[in-house]
């Protein structure tokens, strides 16, 4: 199978996965679906009223993302902050340094969906993931209800 097919099945998968896990918390009336400002893959489900904690500086609490692309520093007109990291899930490689100190750093492509939990950092409920001692890359399976049952957000 071709890289560029595998990555599609993979982000498809965790497409799938968003998707019933968004049924489930919208359904409660609890959580709402955001896109991406910048219109690209990533796709946010966020507890309802939270909207205006989704900046280049911060994201709702106990919120889920659901993306390609993670573990950026962002150009600096967007979040004035050189030591921030956009999007940081503590279960991929570490952000890489920007190559232009104003630029943003390129990201680390993994498809995954992340949890926002009370330490500011995404953490994976489904997709890719990366052990940085042994440097090799696994897949997260879970059900959605059993993670919206895990997180006690039910």
């Amino acid at each position: 199978m071709p890289l560029s097919q595998a990555k599609d099945k993979k982000f498809k998968a965790c497409v799938e996965f968003f998707d019933q896990l968004s049924e489930l918390l919208v359904e409660s009336g609890n959580y709402e679906v955001v896109g991406s400002c910048n219109k690209d893959s990533s796709t946010y489900l966020i507890p309802t009223g939270t909207i205006g904690d989704l900046s280049y500086s911060n994201k709702p609490a106990r919120s889920f993302r659901l993306s390609d692309h993670w573990n950026w520093y962002s150009n600096l007109k967007k979040n004035p902050n050189p030591h921030y990291i956009q999007c940081y899930s503590v279960d991929l490689p570490r952000a890489k340094k920007r190559e232009d100190p104003t630029k943003a750093s390129v990201p680390i492509q993994a498809a995954q969906v992340g949890y926002f939990d009370k330490d500011n950092k995404y953490h994976a409920v489904f997709g890719e993931i990366f052990d940085r001692t042994t440097k090799t890359w696994s897949w997260l399976f879970a059900d959605p209800a059993d993670v919206i049952a895990g997180l006690g957000l039910v």
